[in-house]
């Protein structure tokens, strides 16, 4: 719906999803330290959404504000065993998650665009417990620049990750503990400038600010990374001219 005299448009959703078992899951056979569970039922869930857009100066500045609930049933979980094996189960009781969400989306210049996004999440188990790696708190700022009539383009990306709750296990017994994962900034860069028609030049620079982040508890990411190539388009005669 839209109301293009006062330049406010309201929008919605609503919509539910299933997703089964995996076969390991289910009939998994590692049995030394996995014990398959072919009784595991799908997970449900059902979620909708409403906001409302803002939109100014014909449409260079965009606000957006949207309400967001989806609640999970049959969620599939690890469960450790006295043997020391684990097994998948299905959590009884229902998974809850809501939030807001607000973003921006500006045309600074006929080259300049800086898009924004910020995410307030509010998501538990079935138990109370906040679910694990789901930040209360993400957000993201894009800016890109475009040059030389459209053959040259620049792109930065700031992301931000809250805290977020994980589980760890302890050695020698492997007992579950509830840990807190840090919160973390990635910062990227990227470029590319068509030298001719279907020929390009490319490179991008990732975790530009080297942070040491956890997205899993105990796994490793990837330190600063720089990458460069070059991209050459065909067609059926050839490459493009």
């Amino acid at each position: 719906v839209e109301i293009s005299q006062i330049g406010i448009r309201l929008h919605g959703s609503a919509g539910t999803a299933v997703k089964n078992p995996t076969l390991f899951e289910q009939f998994g056979f590692i049995q030394s330290i996995f014990t398959p569970n072919p009784d595991l039922k799908p997970e449900e869930s059902l979620g909708w959404d409403a906001g409302v857009a803002f939109k100014f100066l014909a449409g260079k500045y965009v606000f957006d504000v949207t309400y967001f609930e989806a609640d999970l049933s049959n969620k599939i979980a690890t469960r450790f065993l006295p043997n020391f094996t684990s097994t998948a189960v299905n959590l009884p009781g229902t998974s809850e998650r809501r939030g807001v969400e607000l973003s921006a989306r500006m045309q600074l210049s006929p080259d300049l665009s800086l898009r924004g996004a910020y995410t307030w999440l509010d998501a538990t188990d079935p138990d109370g417990l906040p679910e694990i790696r789901r930040a209360k708190n993400t957000g993201r700022v894009d800016l890109n620049y475009v040059f030389g009539e459209g053959r040259g383009k620049l792109h930065a990306a700031a992301v931000y990750n809250g805290q977020a709750a994980d589980i760890a296990f302890r050695l020698p017994f492997f007992a579950v503990e509830r840990v807190t994962l840090d919160d973390y900034w990635l910062v990227s860069l990227a470029g590319s400038y068509e030298v001719q028609k279907g020929v390009e030049f490319f490179g991008r620079v990732e975790n530009l600010l080297d942070q040491n982040y956890q997205e899993i508890f105990g796994f490793s990411t990837a330190g600063v990374s720089a990458y460069a190539g070059i991209k050459v388009k065909f067609t059926a005669d050839g490459p493009v001219e």
